[in-house]
């Protein structure tokens, strides 16, 4: 009888550790499906994966059938070395690379600062965030990175040139002048969308990644990153507003590395969070579930703990990211847990860039949850229209475009549950408000408010709202 050959842990194909399946296990470091997947894609045995770490079969047998996480950071590194890991998967598990160099995915560069699509738009031949295939690991990468790299570096491509402005040192009053800079245009934000003021703040936002530059004392170099990230995100925000979503990734690519560099818990859910806004948008439910994954691990492992406005904001979006995908079940899960953080939840505590979520965000945002669940499950749609109805109620008139969603996903949500009169009321006073903002996405919750309607086209209340509809989206 021909004697086996020995494993050898070498010998796995890339393709394993590129699989997404793999990649979300390492993430979230569920050893139990992470060996699972390994036994199964590469036949080797218990005894096999034993000796590659070290370990006995019975203790690899019991991490293969417990559900609990192995968080030991020696067991950790005894299956990455055992398994012979590469950096990205190393990464993944929040580990240090093997190679001195910062990590990269891909390429020579650090991982989320090579240069990729211009702010404008992307360019043929650059790199390509929004479908390039090892997304994930390249978002893992950043989040979990080991930080102390260069922020610049490639990170400036496609940005307008202000080199000649640059200050050859920076202080905390510049970092300050940041900082009020970003609230003013988050104000904008919410006030108007996205395309009013885009640009600028694009253009901002190059020139404080040139101030990396500078002269700084390390203290402000913390508060840098820190504004850095604010400016970034809120300038990715904008971007995916207007529905450029490669630029708006690699923008968020950029906030994430400095949030990383800052060492901000809340600050990198916060990035995490809205790029898993934008993968919903774009209707990849399990996308934006890896992403969240990735957030609530990588928020967890920071110097400080996470907020509970993080923690509450993170549950609801994984409730909606299930919602998504019609997993009932885990949606209400998750939704009962971040009913039950909410509680703890107190906006004048919460760094001032993180006051936004308060009692009518999380209506709304839990509110939308019911309201995409309602497709899978039509029971939902009452709680739905109530959640909804006090999102609207409760913001105050500077949010304009988020109040204009929150009565679009009303109207269609009472179209839905039959309250022809509801939908109507809501869905004249959300397009009184969506004709006045310059967001493409708005627009794109408008034609989902007319295919609910076109369903009631024969009642003349809805008739009405019908035509208007038709005459607003052709002129979007």
């Amino acid at each position: 009888m021909a004697r086996r050959r020995s494993f050898d842990p070498r010998q796995v194909p890339a393709t394993f550790w590129a699989d997404r399946e793999v990649q979300e296990a390492l993430a979230r470091r569920d050893i139990r499906s992470f060996l699972g997947l390994y036994s199964q894609r590469t036949a080797a045995s218990q005894t096999d994966i034993a000796a590659c770490i070290g370990r006995t079969q019975p203790e690899v047998w019991r991490m293969m059938r417990t559900a609990r996480q192995v968080l030991t950071i020696d067991v950790l590194v005894d299956i990455a070395d055992g398994l012979a890991m590469p950096d990205r998967a190393r990464l993944l598990l929040g580990l240090a690379p093997t190679a001195l160099l910062v990590a990269t995915v891909g390429g020579d560069e650090p991982v989320g600062w090579t240069s990729g699509p211009a702010a404008a738009g992307g360019r043929p031949g650059e790199e390509d965030w929004l479908e390039r295939r090892d997304f994930m690991a390249a978002v893992a990468a950043t989040a979990f990175g080991p930080g102390g790299g260069a922020l610049l570096p490639g990170s400036a491509s496609g940005f307008p040139d202000v080199s000649s402005s640059l200050p050859s040192r920076v202080g905390l009053h510049d970092v300050q002048r940041i900082e009020a800079t970003t609230r003013a245009f988050r104000d904008w934000d919410h006030l108007y969308g996205g395309g009013l003021s885009r640009a600028a703040v694009v253009a901002q936002f190059r020139h404080v990644l040139g101030m990396h530059e500078a002269s700084v004392t390390p203290a402000v170099r913390v508060a840098l990153h820190h504004a850095t990230a604010e400016l970034g995100s809120l300038a990715a925000w904008m971007t995916y507003d207007v529905e450029e979503h490669r630029a708006a990734r690699q923008l968020w690519m950029l906030a994430l590395r400095a949030a990383r560099e800052a060492d901000d818990a809340d600050l990198l859910a916060e990035v995490l969070t809205r790029m898993a806004h934008q993968a919903l948008h774009l209707g990849r439910a399990d996308e934006a579930l890896g992403l969240l994954r990735i957030a609530r691990t990588a928020a967890e492992d920071g110097r400080s703990a996470p907020s509970p406005s993080t923690r509450c904001k993170l549950a609801a979006m994984q409730a909606w990211s299930h919602a998504a995908a019609g997993r009932v079940q885990p949606c209400l899960r998750a939704v009962g847990e971040a009913e039950s953080v909410f509680a703890d939840v107190d906006p004048a505590s919460a760094p001032q860039w993180l006051r936004y979520f308060d009692a009518a965000e999380f209506a709304g945002l839990t509110g939308h949850c019911y309201h995409v669940l309602a497709v899978h499950d039509p029971g939902r749609g009452q709680q739905a229209a109530e959640r909804l109805q006090a999102a609207v109620d409760g913001y105050d008139p500077g949010h304009q475009r988020t109040i204009a969603l929150n009565l679009t996903g009303l109207a269609t949500t009472h179209f839905r549950n039959g309250d022809i009169d509801a939908a109507v009321r809501a869905g004249h006073d959300a397009l009184d408000l969506v004709t006045q903002l310059t967001s493409t996405r708005a627009y794109a919750r408008v034609r989902t408010l007319q295919q609910a309607a076109a369903q009631w086209g024969g009642e003349p209340s809805a008739a009405t709202l019908t035509d208007r509809l038709r005459t607003v989206l052709a002129d979007a």
